[in-house]
């Protein structure tokens, strides 16, 4: 087992969810705990199922990533978790979209909130956060997949890819992935120093998973997509290559 903590946004379905079934699956980088968020948890049965499963690793909390004014709350509340054991990796994976939103159709109100869930309620999760991450400094001998420096792991999108966008539409999902990408660059830059703990941040693409938001036509499997997020970035993490740059979830880099 590792040591250390996980925290986890949006794990009700989809890829949160995933993420922490497979850490628990997978004992040889199971961290000491995986705190995983939702808005709702009294209806997220299979999250519930986990942590029942595994009481002494899957910690639930309650948490709207947009609810800003309770975050503080939330981070004085985890404190007791991560105090001995350090936060070493935060997924920011809550995320929205309103859908193939055209030039035709868009409208103020989905611009507005698919970039307040998907790059400010991110950006002020970090920014509460940042004192707590950290490598646990108990001095034990153990192979992390952190490289023993703290992580932030922004889910983002090769649908906010300049390079790769040659479609066009959907609007606020495009343009609040673009921006996620932004803000996974400031973080690596402004977080590397002694400042910021040496902690690195990376941004993976996914895939399109087959999931309530990517569809059931969609070609992978989110079985397949978070195994290739952890095998092919997290249990490989290399701070030169991968720090402050856009992955997706076969190890391929992404243009910006």
């Amino acid at each position: 087992m590792l040591t250390g903590c996980v925290l986890i946004t949006g794990t009700s379905r989809g890829i949160g969810l995933e993420l922490t079934r497979q850490l628990l699956q997978r004992s040889s980088i199971t961290p000491k705990h995986i705190i995983a968020t939702c808005r709702n948890p009294s209806e997220a049965d299979d999250l519930m199922r986990l942590r029942d499963q595994h009481p002494q690793t899957v910690i639930i909390k309650e948490l709207d990533v947009t609810q800003y004014e309770k975050i503080s709350a939330f981070v004085e509340d985890i404190k007791p978790l991560i105090v001995n054991h350090g936060l070493g990796c935060l997924v920011n994976n809550a995320g929205v979209s309103p859908g193939l939103t055209r030039l035709t159709s868009v409208t103020p109100e989905q611009m507005s909130d698919t970039f307040n869930v998907n790059v400010i309620a991110p950006l002020m999760l970090t920014k509460a956060l940042v004192k707590e991450l950290k490598y646990p400094d108990d001095g034990a001998a153990v192979e992390h997949f952190l490289l023993k420096k703290p992580l932030i792991v922004n889910v983002g999108s090769i649908l906010g890819s300049i390079g790769e966008n040659d479609r066009g539409g959907v609007y606020p999902y495009r343009v609040s992935k673009a921006a996620l990408h932004m803000l996974t660059r400031n973080l690596a830059l402004d977080l590397a120093g002694s400042g910021g703990g040496g902690t690195n941040a990376i941004c993976v693409h996914p895939g399109w998973l087959r999931t309530r938001m990517g569809g059931e036509h969609a070609p992978a499997s989110v079985e397949d997509g978070v195994r290739g997020i952890i095998d092919n970035l997290l249990l490989n993490f290399s701070e030169e290559k991968h720090n402050g740059n856009l992955f997706d979830y076969l190890g391929e880099k992404v243009a910006w």
